[in-house]
């Protein structure tokens, strides 16, 4: 990253890179977006059924998760893959559908954690 003029860089925010030390929070966000770039291909998601559960939810705590950019993400995906499982185009089709498995494990074939003492 050190050396190379801001134009090649995404976080050296208009300085060269080396002028500043770069941030913890600066190098998370640079590693997340690139894992979501390598790895949201990689994951299906039943739109359609993504698209009427979420408009089935009541007002409340879940649907809230949800800001307008996944619900407009939610509705154009499920007008572009009406047929069964797609999978994610984008890095923020992976973020709708981290969010989706989260309140809809089975949905996404997880297992919810039990307590190992029971």
């Amino acid at each position: 990253m050190r050396g190379y003029p801001s134009q090649t860089s995404m976080i050296c925010a208009g300085d060269f890179c080396g002028i500043r030390n770069v941030t913890k929070s600066e190098l998370l966000q640079v590693m997340i977006n690139v894992l979501a770039q390598y790895v949201y291909n990689k994951y299906s998601l039943p739109r359609v059924q993504v698209s009427q559960r979420y408009n089935a939810l009541p007002e409340g705590y879940t649907k809230r998760t949800f800001n307008k950019t996944d619900t407009d993400v939610i509705q154009s995906a499920a007008l572009t893959c009406k047929s069964g499982s797609c999978t994610l185009a984008n890095a923020p089709q992976l973020q709708v559908y981290l969010k989706y498995c989260m309140f809809n494990l089975s949905a996404c074939s997880m297992q919810p954690f039990t307590d190992a003492a029971q």
